[in-house]
C-alpha cells in the first residue's frame, strides 16, 4: 500500500474510534492524529472538519489550545497558528508552548521582532525546553545578533547537552562562533558533519553556507552541494549555492553548466543569478577600467 493510501486508512480507522470518546480532554490528542493522517493523504477537507473538532474540544484550556495551534503551525498555516496560541495566552499569558508556537509561526510570517520577544518569553516560562532556546539563537542570527545568538545556545547544551548536539544544532552554534570572531572553535563545532549530510539535504545545503558563505571557504561547499543535488537535483538553494560557490573557485565553465541545470526547473532562481552575475561582472569591469586609467 503507497504512503498516502497508507495515511488514509489509517485515518479512516482512527476517525472511527475516536467517535466512541466523550470525554473533550482524552479526544484531543487522537483528534490531531487524525488530523495529520488526514494531512498526510491529502484529504484537507477531512483535516480541517477534524481540526474544528479540535479547536472546539480545546475551549477554555489555555494548554489544549496551545497544542491545537501547534497542529496549524506543523500544517504550515501559521496565521491560525497565531491566531489560537494568542487565544491560549489570553487565557494563560505564561504558557510555554503557546508563546513558543506563537514566536515560531511569527519568525515563519516574516515578523521577525515580535517573534524573538515571544521566543525569549517561552524561554523564561518553561527554561528546560532546549528547542525554544535553538530556535531563539536561530533567530537572533539571522538578525546580526550572534553574541546573543550564542548564549541561547550555550543554555541549551547547559538544558539538554544531547539535545544541543543535534547537527543542525551544530552547524548553527559555529555560526553564531564564526560571527563572534571564534572562526577556529567554529570549525571544530562542525567537525565530522560531513559523515552525516548523504541522504540529508537540508544539512548537506545548511553546513555547505557555513563554509560558502560565512568562513570564505567555498571550495568545502561544493562537494556538499554536489551530494545534496545527487539526492534532490531539483533543490533550488543547493544549485543557487553551487553556482555561488563554483564561481567562486573560478570554475566557471562549470557554474555555467550548472546554472543552466537549474534554469531547466526553475527560471525565476536563475534569473536572480543572472542578474547577480551581471551586476558583479559590470563592477569587474569598472574596477579594471579605473585599474588601465592608472
Amino acid at each position: 500500500m503507497g504512503g498516502v493510501a497508507h495515511a488514509e486508512s489509517q485515518a479512516q480507522s482512527a476517525s472511527r474510534a475516536i467517535r466512541a470518546e466523550s470525554d473533550a480532554a482524552r479526544m484531543l490528542p487522537h483528534l490531531r492524529l487524525v488530523a495529520q493522517l488526514w494531512w498526510m493523504a491529502g484529504d484537507e477537507g477531512e483535516m480541517e472538519r477534524v481540526m474544528a473538532r479540535a479547536l472546539e474540544s480545546a475551549q477554555g484550556n489555555a494548554e489544549h489550545l496551545a497544542d491545537v495551534a501547534d497542529s496549524w503551525a506543523c500544517f504550515g498555516e501559521h496565521g491560525r497558528a497565531i491566531e489560537i496560541a494568542r487565544a491560549a495566552l489570553d487565557l494563560q499569558p505564561s504558557q510555554g508552548r503557546a508563546l513558543y508556537v506563537l514566536g515560531s509561526s511569527l519568525l515563519e510570517i516574516g515578523d521577525v521582532e515580535e517573534g524573538i520577544v515571544a521566543l525569549y518569553e517561552a524561554a523564561k516560562a518553561e527554561p528546560d525546553q532546549v528547542e525554544t532556546h535553538l530556535r531563539l539563537g536561530v533567530a537572533l542570527i539571522h538578525v546580526g545578533r550572534p553574541d546573543v545568538a550564542l548564549r541561547a545556545f550555550d543554555f541549551a547544551a547547559m538544558v539538554d547537552p544531547d539535545g544541543a548536539d543535534d547537527p543542525y544544532a551544530r552547524v548553527w552554534r559555529a555560526f553564531a562562533l564564526a560571527g563572534t570572531g571564534r572562526g577556529e572553535e567554529a570549525f571544530e563545532c562542525v567537525e565530522g558533519l560531513e559523515a552525516q549530510t548523504p541522504g540529508n539535504v537540508e544539512l548537506s545545503v545548511l553546513l555547505a553556507t557555513f563554509y560558502g558563505t560565512v568562513v570564505g571557504r567555498p571550495d568545502m561547499a561544493i562537494p556538499l552541494l554536489t551530494q545534496a543535488l545527487d539526492d534532490e537535483p531539483e533543490h533550488s538553494i543547493a544549485s543557487v549555492g553551487l553556482v555561488t560557490a563554483l564561481e567562486a573557485c573560478g570554475y566557471r565553465a562549470e557554474a555555467d553548466e550548472a546554472l543552466e541545470q537549474l534554469r531547466e526547473f526553475d527560471s525565476v532562481s536563475a534569473a536572480r543569478v543572472d542578474h547577480a552575475r551581471a551586476t558583479r561582472d559590470r563592477k569587474r569591469q569598472g574596477i579594471s577600467n579605473m585599474s588601465a586609467a592608472h
